[in-house]
């Protein structure tokens, strides 16, 4: 089915669940081309806190994260930088949390990192760097594709028609892989 929905969020660092929960909530309200995993988080936060954007770094599919740098309209406060993205990629491949993500991926499951940086979101990134200023993780974003309730049956009466069924997706492939075998595939 077309679509996400947010299954899980795990906090990785040390920032309170409504913090998070509140950055989640304007990242989704201030995206401009909202993607699945945004709509997804949309729908679960549908009231964003009273921030405007201060700086945009849109989503990508070869750096594979967007970010956002908030201002709370009424104190005129920062709200922090805040980036969200493949784990993969935001994170030191041997840190305890990339090895969560993956085993979460595995499972089908599609993972995001929520993370927040000590520079604004549109900063110059060096060559050498995949991100703006330290990196540092705050929670998992784990989400869950839609899947039809007719789904195995469908792909059960292709199998009958002799149909080879192709799994395409730009999405992890273990977690495609698991979706995929979840199915019967």
């Amino acid at each position: 089915e077309n679509g996400m929905r947010l299954a899980d969020v795990r906090l990785t660092g040390g920032d309170a669940p409504a913090d998070v929960d509140r950055v989640l909530a304007a990242l989704a309200a201030h995206d401009p081309r909202p993607n699945a995993s945004i709509q997804a988080l949309a729908e679960a936060y549908p009231d964003p806190p009273n921030w405007s954007m201060s700086a945009l770094e849109p989503f990508t599919s070869a750096k594979k994260w967007s970010g956002m740098s908030f201002r709370d309209d009424a104190t005129d406060a920062d709200m922090g930088n805040w980036l969200i993205g493949a784990p993969d990629v935001l994170l030191d491949p041997d840190s305890e949390t990339a090895t969560v993500a993956a085993d979460l991926g595995i499972q089908g499951l599609r993972v995001l990192l929520l993370a927040h940086t000590d520079v604004a979101v549109d900063t110059l990134v060096p060559a050498d760097a995949v991100a703006p200023g330290t990196v540092t993780p705050s929670a998992l974003v784990v989400l869950e594709q839609r899947v039809r309730p007719d789904a195995r049956d469908t792909l059960e009466y292709f199998a009958g028609q002799r149909v080879q069924v192709k799994v395409i997706s730009g999405d992890n492939a273990a977690s495609v892989g698991a979706v995929a075998a979840s199915l019967g595939l």
